[in-house]
């Protein structure tokens, strides 16, 4: 996979960030209307986690069904027909709200989602590892900034087009297909090959992915910290309500952490590569993220905006930073394929379980008391996983 001149190189780099704008949008629109959708659909606390847990889920699951893609099309024509089932399940969800399709399309719409994304999130590193090797890292940060910047303005734009269009939280969610679909046209057309893709065969995870230590640490950490970031964003508007906030200004604390996750999605990659490793910059990054955590369920209400942004910025430096030693541990392109694709897998099936859990543990106590020791014991086993898995090592 080569791009031959500047301006594809350029180009290329161009689509990665516009495939990173639309690879959170359609999940994190979901949690500022997450009530409307209950109330409408008579969910209970645990299944509307599950709405938001069956995507990330399928994200893993799905993954190595781009290994199948790249055998029959180009790399970027297989990202394009992602992001063009990504729209698909936006419009098919958006049906959920008529009477005449209700759960039906919810949930099929959802699978939809969930399976395009985990496609697309394991093919996009790929492409990078493509690129000349000083404009790896930057390209590293583009993505991990347009990912965060795509659910910044899911968060705080969904309750505003929902007020917008009629108080109709389906049209709010329908909006997302469009750029998906510009996306989708973009990577049609992006000048990458695919010449050592169709000269390889067909890599096998479990003869060698699955045994190596440094490769199993790496999914640890990007599972762990994806379990929190889901559960934040699924939960925290719901949360800061009960802490006393009113919908508008909960909803507004939700893009506000997403925001404040494109400093570190661009300045948690800038950090990581100062080291000899990025065992340090991980660390701290947890750590920041648990302080801010902590700031949301015990601090008064005046720390609430500073103890949301260490949040998000705590969140977007782990995310980043696992972005990036995806890339480096890897010596090809699909060499990082394969490695992103497990990662996926047992990473964001782990990740999966952490909104329905909350919900399932939220209605069995009936308060939010469990979820700062939780919180508190993921991080711990994050930062495990994550300083074996930062060493300045390769695995392929």
């Amino acid at each position: 996979m080569t791009t031959e001149t500047l301006p594809a190189r350029w180009l290329t780099v161009v689509a990665i960030v516009f495939a990173g704008i639309n690879l959170r949008p359609a999940i994190v629109s979901v949690s500022p209307l997450l009530q409307a959708v209950q109330l409408d659909l008579s969910l209970s606390s645990s299944t509307a986690g599950l709405l938001i847990s069956l995507p990330v889920l399928l994200l893993g699951i799905s993954s190595p069904f781009a290994f199948v893609l790249v055998r029959r099309l180009t790399t970027s024509r297989a990202i394009s027909l992602s992001l063009a089932v990504l729209a698909l399940g936006i419009l098919v969800r958006s049906l959920s709200a008529l009477s005449n399709y209700d759960a039906a399309a919810l949930w099929s719409g959802t699978v939809l989602i969930g399976v395009s994304l985990g496609v697309a999130n394991a093919l996009v590193p790929s492409v990078i590892k493509e690129l000349p090797a000083h404009r790896r890292a930057c390209s590293t940060a583009a993505l991990s900034f347009a990912i965060c910047l795509g659910g910044a303005l899911a968060a705080g734009t969904a309750g505003p087009l929902s007020h917008v269009l009629a108080d109709q939280w389906s049209r709010a969610f329908l909006v997302w297909a469009l750029p998906a679909l510009l996306c989708s046209v973009i990577w049609w057309y992006c000048p990458v090959s695919d010449r050592q893709a169709k000269r390889d065969p067909l890599p096998s995870l479990e003869s060698s992915l699955f045994r190596h230590p440094l490769a199993i640490a790496l999914c640890i950490h990007m599972g762990l910290q994806s379990f929190l970031s889901q559960s934040v964003t699924a939960w925290l508007p719901t949360i800061l309500v009960v802490r006393g906030l009113n919908e508008v200004s909960a909803g507004s604390m939700l893009s506000m952490l997403m925001a404040a996750q494109l400093f570190t999605a661009l300045g948690g990659v800038w950090l990581a590569t100062r080291g000899h490793d990025q065992r340090v910059a991980v660390t701290v990054m947890y750590l920041v993220a648990l302080g801010g955590f902590f700031g949301c369920m015990q601090a008064p209400p005046s720390w609430v905006v500073p103890s949301v942004i260490l949040l998000g910025l705590g969140q977007g430096g782990t995310f980043s930073i696992g972005l990036l030693m995806i890339v480096l541990r890897a010596n090809t392109s699909r060499a990082a394929l394969r490695l992103a694709s497990l990662t996926q897998f047992v990473g964001y099936t782990i990740a999966s379980v952490g909104p329905w859990l909350f919900g399932v543990l939220r209605d069995y106590y009936g308060s939010w008391r469990f979820a700062m020791p939780l919180f508190l014991g993921i991080t711990v086993v994050g930062i495990s996983a994550a300083l074996y898995a930062a060493q300045n090592r390769r695995i392929l």
